[in-house]
Parts: C-alpha cells; sequence; structure tokens
C-alpha cells in the first residue's frame, strides 16, 4: 500500500527478511493504475544510499534531484537499504568494508526486480553517490534489468595505505583547526606525489573486483554518466581512476563524464545541486526518451538553475 503526499508516495518493500521504506516520486498526472494496464515504455531511477544517514542524503539533496527527474516525466525511487535511516536493521559492522565488497549487490539486484514487476517499469536507472555509486557498479552487474548508471565521485579503491593511516594518527594529536587543516592538505599533496605510479598499471589497494564489475558493464554497452568533484582529494587513492577509465576508448554515447568545478563531495552545495539536476536531467533526455510532449510534464522550468561552471571531460 502506498501511503500518498501531494506527487510522494511511501511504502515498504520486503524482501529476504527486510523491511525496505522507500520514497516515492511519481511525475505529475500520472495514473500508476493505468500505468500498469499498459506495456513498460519507460525506466524508473533508484537512489542508492551513500554513507549519509538517511535516503533523503545530504542537504535533502536525494530527494531534490528525484523531484526535479519526476517532473520530467521519470518515476523516481529513494530507499533506506538495512542500517541507513528509516531501516529498522542494524548496519553490519563495518559497513565500508560491506559495501566495497558488494554486499547489498543481491538485495538491491531484487530491489530492481520488485520495482520492475510492481510499477511496470521498462528497466531501472540506478544513482549512487560514493559508496552509493560502489553499490551501483555491482548490482549493476548483477542485473540485466539496470538500464543504466549515474555515478556521483565513484571510487574504486580499498582502504588506506598503511604510511596514511599513520600520518592520520599523527594528524589526530594536532588540535582542531587551521592547522590541521593545513597540515592535512600538505600530507595528501606529499603522499599523492610519491604514490601516483609511473606506468597505468593499477595500484596494490585497487578494488579489483569492483572494476571487473565496471569492465563487464561498459562491455554490455549499458548508458553512464560520471560526475566528479575534482576538487576533492579521495583519501587512500592517489592514482586517478576516471582517467584510467576514460583512456580504454569507450565512446560518449556510451560514458558521459563531467568533472564539476566547484561542486563539493556530495554535490550538495549550490552548483553541485544545480549540475547535477542539468547534467543527469539532460543525459536521461537524451539517452531515455519518454516520448511525451513537453506539455505533458508539470510547467516547473528545470532551466533557471545557476549551473556554474560544468567543464566536459576530453573524450579520446
Amino acid at each position: 500500500m502506498i501511503s500518498d503526499i501531494g506527487n510522494r508516495g511511501l511504502f515498504t518493500i520486503e524482501d529476504g527478511g527486510h523491511n525496505i521504506p522507500c520514497t516515492l516520486h511519481r511525475p505529475c498526472g500520472l495514473d500508476l493504475a493505468q500505468a500498469n494496464s499498459t506495456a513498460p515504455v519507460f525506466p524508473g531511477v533508484l537512489f542508492l544510499n551513500s554513507l549519509s544517514p538517511t535516503r533523503a542524503a545530504r542537504g535533502d539533496s536525494y530527494a531534490a534531484w528525484a523531484d526535479s527527474f519526476a517532473v520530467q516525466g521519470y518515476l523516481c525511487f529513494r530507499v533506506d537499504l538495512p542500517g541507513f535511516g528509516d531501516s529498522p536493521t542494524d548496519p553490519p559492522t563495518q559497513l565500508l568494508d560491506f559495501i566495497n565488497d558488494g554486499g547489498y549487490t543481491p538485495l538491491v539486484s531484487d530491489l530492481i526486480a520488485t520495482l520492475i514487476e510492481r510499477f511496470n517499469l521498462s528497466g531501472i536507472i540506478l544513482f549512487g553517490l560514493c559508496a552509493g555509486a560502489v553499490s551501483a557498479i555491482y548490482a549493476a552487474a548483477a542485473s540485466d534489468q539496470c538500464s543504466g548508471l549515474v555515478l556521483l565521485d565513484p571510487y574504486f579503491h580499498r582502504a588506506q595505505t598503511a604510511s596514511s593511516n599513520i600520518i592520520g594518527k599523527l594528524l589526530a594529536q594536532v588540535p582542531p583547526g587551521p592547522l590541521r587543516r593545513a597540515m592535512r592538505g600538505v600530507a595528501d599533496r606529499a603522499l599523492t606525489a610519491r604514490h601516483r605510479p609511473v606506468t597505468s598499471e593499477l595500484p596494490d589497494n585497487s578494488n579489483f573486483r569492483l572494476l571487473d564489475c565496471w569492465k563487464q558493464i561498459m562491455s554490455s554497452g549499458r548508458p553512464t554518466i560520471v560526475l566528479t568533484a575534482p576538487a576533492v582529494i579521495q583519501r587512500g587513492s592517489a592514482f586517478d581512476y576516471i582517467a584510467y577509465i576514460r583512456s580504454h576508448g569507450i565512446s560518449e554515447a556510451q560514458l558521459l563524464i563531467h568533472a564539476i568545478r566547484g561542486a563539493d563531495h556530495t554535490f550538495s552545495n549550490r552548483l553541485g545541486m544545480a549540475a547535477v539536476r542539468r547534467c543527469v536531467g539532460e543525459w536521461l533526455t537524451a539517452r531515455f526518451p519518454l516520448g511525451r510532449a513537453d506539455g505533458e510534464l508539470c510547467s516547473e522550468d528545470l532551466a533557471d538553475a545557476e549551473l556554474g561552471k560544468v567543464i566536459r571531460s576530453p573524450q579520446p
């Protein structure tokens, strides 16, 4: 049963003993009963938890983006996986290791199948930020019902190296404030210079299983958009995985990469929010056209958001 609140709805999905809270964002004027009586014509968008505590994400960014994409005509879903938000299940003791090992893969694959059947969708586009992007890549490789991927600041490495952990312990002795931040910046730059590979070989702390899943997705031809915040240093990884990915000659028609200068890692600042709204919205329209006239959508104008400076990364 769905409890409706405006164009949103709340319901729970039961899977494998888990009760998964879900928020539905419905396109204006969409009659779900009527949609279920016709052949599937459009995909839905499923937002996966990052390490943010709830399915709203930092600054309610997930909620805002889901509203925006629903305005364009896409049915959107935000869920709290076990261990997050309104989920009654406790998180795994080593949550990040669990995610990096693909621990949510079976559950997300089941969610994809459940949502497609329940809402008569043509497929599911997975949307993930940071750790959520990792879960999305694993699930996309496991499910042929995943139609595409939206990845924000994905990472392809595992835990920090021993040397960076030592530096972290030393910096912990410095009181929080400008001095610690300055010292952290110097340490990060030093580690980046020290560990940058001379060749294109992958570092030892690469998540090779995740990279294998990525290659599987790319070989399947599924469209993917990646947004990065280039000013953010991902600690524990000096290797440029985005450049590595781009170097494999994948066409822009399949893999589109945007570097969003001025966005923070969560894309929840003003520029980041607008950039995701615009870039992903345009990508959805181009790659998953709905065949609807503009007049059939809500009248909200998506073009008035300040995008800021968006840099499209060159393709080989």
